[in-house]
């Protein structure tokens, strides 16, 4: 199964994709060059149907509603953490 296309395309933006990642990215772009008439968005699957949101807002609230564990040590009693309690 292939990675969504917002994971892919941030592999290749980063310079961490794999040989796979690459050739995903070619063959949407020969669809793309193909028919341009698709629209990028659609080659590349990044478009949304009806009702659904676009992949940038459903990255957007995954972020935002995905735990902070950053804070987590911050809130957790420090005899706990240690094993201590």
């Amino acid at each position: 199964m292939t990675a969504p296309a917002p994971m892919i395309l941030k592999r290749i933006a980063m310079g961490t994709a794999g040989p796979a990642d690459i050739e995903w990215l070619r063959a949407r772009l020969g669809v793309y060059l193909s028919d341009p008439e698709c629209g990028i968005e659609r080659a590349l699957h990044l478009d949304h149907g009806p009702g659904q949101q676009p992949w940038w807002k459903v990255e957007k609230k995954r972020q935002r509603d995905a735990p902070d564990t950053s804070s987590l040590a911050r809130e957790v009693p420090r005899s706990v953490r240690l094993g201590s309690g």
